[in-house]
């Protein structure tokens, strides 16, 4: 769902309609800040999506762990470059993964045709330059390089994974996958939460 994370004053991360209430609740327990206007929309889930959120709310239970290493020291020596302590994080939630629009759309539409409906909040890092396109239409497979563990789009479980990838920008991709085999390349779990999820689909990818 595109999501993402800033330092200090900068814009940054991109939650998406269907799941707002469950990243609602992993930002809060994770510490981090929630949109203001993020209170209304937790209690008022989004067309054609309560259970889309019921699932995402399920799977995060089972990612508290690695919700938790956002807080842990290597994540937040990774992130505090060029940033005081005190700015702490902000977070945006990106207008294009409402409800009504088509990433929205599209994922809602994959998630009910897959038989596996777990999804994973996930990371991805990228460079500043690409920020504004991702949020717009979601990743570009045709710009996919390395594929070291297979084709598909890279996401990490933590923010420390991703961080390296932001390429010194001061933002990071936030997105809900899918965990359908149809769309899973990857999915390897990691110790202390550093694990990588590859997805091969776009649609599985908000």
């Amino acid at each position: 769902y595109g999501g993402g994370y800033g330092g200090g004053g900068a814009a940054p991360a991109y939650y998406g309609g269907s799941v707002v209430g469950a990243a609602a609740s992993a930002l809060a327990y994770a510490g981090l800040p929630v949109p203001a206007g993020w209170q209304q929309a937790r209690g008022q889930p989004p067309p054609r999506a309560e259970s889309a959120q019921e699932a995402l709310q399920a799977a995060q239970a089972s990612q508290a762990k690695a919700l938790q290493s956002l807080q842990s020291a290597q994540a937040a020596q990774a992130l505090a470059t060029q940033r005081s302590r005190s700015e702490g994080l902000a977070v945006w939630h990106n207008p294009r993964s409402l409800p009504g629009r088509p990433l929205y759309e599209r994922f809602v539409a994959a998630w009910s045709a897959v038989p596996d409906k777990s999804m994973r909040l996930a990371f991805h890092g990228s460079a500043e330059a690409n920020m504004a396109a991702i949020c717009r239409e979601g990743l570009d497979p045709r710009r996919r390089a390395g594929q070291a563990m297979g084709p598909g789009e890279y996401f990490g479980h933590s923010m420390a994974v991703s961080h390296g990838y932001c390429k010194g920008g001061r933002h990071m991709l936030v997105f809900a996958v899918l965990l359908d085999r149809s769309g899973l390349t990857a999915d390897q779990p990691g110790a202390h939460g550093q694990g990588v999820s590859v997805i091969n689909k776009p649609e599985h990818q908000l």
